[in-house]
C-alpha cells in the first residue's frame, strides 16, 4: 500500500498558522477550536458547519447548543454556513467529520481551495464498503485541486468532553513531511496536552480506527455486568490481536509499542472512559441489536466510528489470511446478528 502518492504535493508546505478552518462545529471540532482559540488570541478559528442550530448559538451566545455544557469561546473563534467565506486564506483545513462523511465534503472543497493547505484530519475509521484509509479517500478526491497540500493526522485519547477542561492529555501528530508534523506539533501542544509527532501516517491512521473495534468489544462487558478484571483481560488480549493486524497492514511496530498516544493512550481511554464505542458495545451486551445501538446514539447527536470499521477490518484480515478470533466475534455481533454471550469464549480462545 503506497500512500505517497498525492499525499504530499510537490511544493514548499505552510510554515505559519494564521488561519484555522475546522469543518464539523460537532463535539471533537468545537472542542479543538476551543483549544486553538484559547492558546492564541490572533489566531483566526473558523468552525463551518450545515446545521444552522450550530452556527447560529456559537455565534450568538460563544456556547455550543448541544455539548460541552459551560465552555464559552474566545472571540477570535466564529462560525459559518459560507463554505467559501470559511475556508479563504486558510492555511490549516482541520476535518473533524465522521470518516463516511470525509469523501463527500472533500470532493467538494477541492476544486475551491486557493492555496497550499494541510489538510488535518481526526477522524478514526476506514471508508465503509471501499475499506480505504483516510488519507486514500483524500489523496482520490483531491485530484481535482490545483493548489499543494499535506496530509496529517491527529489521534490519541483525547475525550472532547476533557479537552476543553483543559485536563493534561496527550495526542500523536503524524505527517510524511516532518516539517509539517513538527508546524503541527508546535500549534497544538499547550501546558495541560502532550503532542508527539511521527512520520508514521499509516499506523497512526490504525490506532486511531482499531482502537474504536477494541473499544466496541470492550462495552460488551460493561453491557453484561462483568467488571474491570473481565474487562482488562480482553482488552490486553485484544490489544496483541489488533497489533499483529496493523503491521500487516503497514503500521511500525514502534507506533503499537508502549508509551504511544494514538494506540495504547486512545485504547485505553475508549475502552475504559466515557466514549461512544464503548457505549456502543454497551448497549450491544444488554440486548440492543447493532442498529438499535447506534439509534440510541444518535438521539444524542453521537456517532460510533468503529460500527462501520470492525466489517472493513474484519474484511481485510480474511483478505490477508489471518485468524483473529476476537476481531472475528465482534463483527459477528454487528453484522452477523449474533449475541454478545455466543460469541464470548472465542474471544478467549487459545
Amino acid at each position: 500500500l503506497d500512500i505517497s502518492v498525492n499525499m504530499s504535493s510537490k511544493g514548499t508546505p505552510p510554515s505559519k498558522i494564521t488561519k484555522v478552518c475546522v469543518f464539523g462545529a460537532g463535539q471533537f471540532g468545537f472542542a479543538l477550536a476551543a483549544l486553538l482559540g484559547h492558546k492564541y488570541p490572533d489566531l483566526k478559528v473558523v468552525l463551518y458547519d450545515t446545521v444552522k442550530e450550530y452556527v447560529d448559538v456559537i455565534n450568538k451566545e460563544r456556547r455550543h447548543p448541544v455539548f460541552h455544557k459551560g465552555v464559552s469561546l474566545t472571540a477570535n473563534v466564529v462560525a459559518t454556513h459560507d463554505r467559501l467565506a470559511a475556508m479563504a486564506d486558510a492555511e490549516l483545513l482541520l476535518l473533524a467529520v465522521p470518516g463516511q462523511y470525509l469523501r463527500g465534503l472533500v470532493r467538494d472543497i477541492a476544486p475551491q481551495i486557493k492555496r497550499p493547505v494541510i489538510l488535518l484530519n481526526v477522524a478514526k475509521a476506514l471508508e465503509a464498503k471501499t475499506n480505504k484509509f483516510l488519507s486514500e479517500v483524500v489523496a482520490e478526491e483531491m485530484v481535482t485541486a490545483k493548489v499543494p497540500y499535506w496530509f496529517a493526522a491527529l489521534s490519541g485519547g483525547m475525550l472532547a468532553e476533557e479537552v476543553t477542561k483543559h485536563w493534561p492529555i496527550a495526542a500523536d501528530i503524524a505527517c510524511t513531511t516532518e516539517s509539517v508534523a513538527a508546524l503541527l506539533q508546535d500549534l497544538f501542544s499547550t501546558s495541560y496536552l502532550k503532542c508527539n509527532r511521527t512520520t508514521d501516517l499509516r499506523g497512526v491512521e490504525l490506532a486511531g480506527a482499531l482502537k474504536n473495534v477494541v473499544a466496541i468489544g470492550a462495552g460488551f462487558f460493561d453491557g453484561l455486568g462483568y467488571e474491570m478484571s473481565s474487562k482488562a483481560a480482553y482488552v490486553s488480549e485484544a490489544a496483541k490481536e489488533i497489533r499483529d493486524l496493523a503491521v500487516k497492514l503497514g503500521a511500525r511496530n514502534e507506533t503499537f509499542e508502549m508509551g504511544t498516544h494514538a494506540w495504547l493512550g486512545d485504547v485505553l481511554t475508549t475502552s475504559f472512559g466515557k466514549s461512544r464505542n464503548r457505549k456502543f458495545g454497551e448497549l450491544c451486551g444488554k440486548g440492543h441489536t447493532a442498529e438499535q445501538a447506534a439509534a440510541e446514539l444518535e438521539k444524542d447527536r453521537k456517532h460510533a466510528e468503529g460500527y462501520l470499521t470492525t466489517k472493513s477490518f474484519y474484511e481485510l484480515s480474511k483478505k490477508h489470511g489471518m485468524n483473529l478470533p476476537i476481531l472475528a466475534a465482534i463483527n459477528a455481533v454487528l453484522h452477523e446478528n449474533q449475541k454478545v454471550l455466543d460469541v464470548l469464549p472465542r474471544m478467549f480462545q487459545r
